[in-house]
């Protein structure tokens, strides 16, 4: 064998194991990170870094992620719900300095959320449902809701700045799931 095919073999060689070194640490990467997405310690850690709030009666935080600069919870029905009856609630917060609420910067990335859910659903007609806002010791947020006529999911969306950070609160469910009462009051709650 010669010495160019020799050298070949082991670039070749090291780099595919390399490949699946990386495949490996990321498996137990995520499989570590699902694992902590549940814990109730987590989620307790991640909750309070949203600020203070209180999760509506009949509902739970049932997961959290902590990444970089993100956090995410997700707000779900107790005990979960059947497949149909599906009402989630999720909240991610960027950190980021002190926005005010009525900002551009917030206003934008409502906009951007309303946009992204309609792609993400694959609606092909959709209508938006009014508008409403619900007044927390924050300030006021807005919420924006879409029906997607195709599939019949609701969603709601709305983006204020808390703790620190920029909120983003995304809820979703079939129509006639769809719990608006524990959306505001979730909303409303938010010190």
């Amino acid at each position: 064998m010669s010495s160019t095919a020799r050298i070949l073999l082991i670039v070749f060689g090291s780099l595919i194991g390399l490949l699946v070194l990386a495949f490996v640490v990321v498996q137990v990467s995520v499989l570590r990170m699902a694992g902590k997405a549940q814990d109730p310690a987590t989620i307790k850690r991640v909750a309070a870094e949203f600020g203070t709030f209180a999760v509506p009666a009949g509902y739970r935080e049932t997961f959290a992620m902590d990444m970089l600069i993100s956090r995410t919870l997700v707000i779900s029905r107790k005990p979960p719900a059947r497949n149909s009856d599906q009402f989630t609630i999720l909240l991610m917060k960027m950190q980021l300095p002190r926005v005010p609420s009525g900002s551009n910067q917030v206003k934008d990335q409502s906009s951007s959320m309303d946009n992204g859910l309609r792609k993400t659903l694959f609606c092909k007609r959709s209508s938006n449902l009014r508008a409403e806002a619900v007044h927390a010791k924050i300030g006021t947020i807005h919420i924006h809701r879409i029906l997607c006529e195709d599939s019949g999911l609701e969603t709601a969306t709305a983006v204020f700045s808390s703790n620190g950070g920029l909120i983003s609160v995304g809820a979703s469910g079939r129509k006639e799931a769809f719990d608006m009462k524990a959306l505001r009051g979730l909303l409303a709650s938010f010190r």
